[in-house]
């Protein structure tokens, strides 16, 4: 299971810790920075409520995005 996101690191160059964050309208897996700003959305899915976000990173049961544009 990762900790950390591919994404933020492979843009970054840095390792931030995956996290559920919120968007206006669901849930998803990313990572935010020391200052608490965004960094990366990690996961392809978004989810209705936080509790389903935190089980799939618990478990690991969500999928990794490729790439930031997508």
């Amino acid at each position: 299971m990762e900790k950390f996101g591919k994404l933020a690191k492979s843009t970054l160059g840095k390792e931030f810790e995956l996290q559920v964050l919120r968007s206006p309208a669901s849930f998803y897996i990313g990572t935010k920075n020391e200052e608490s700003a965004l960094v990366s959305r990690e996961s392809e899915e978004y989810f209705q409520d936080e509790k389903q976000a935190v089980k799939a990173l618990k478990s690991g049961k969500w999928t990794q995005r490729l790439d930031s544009l997508s």
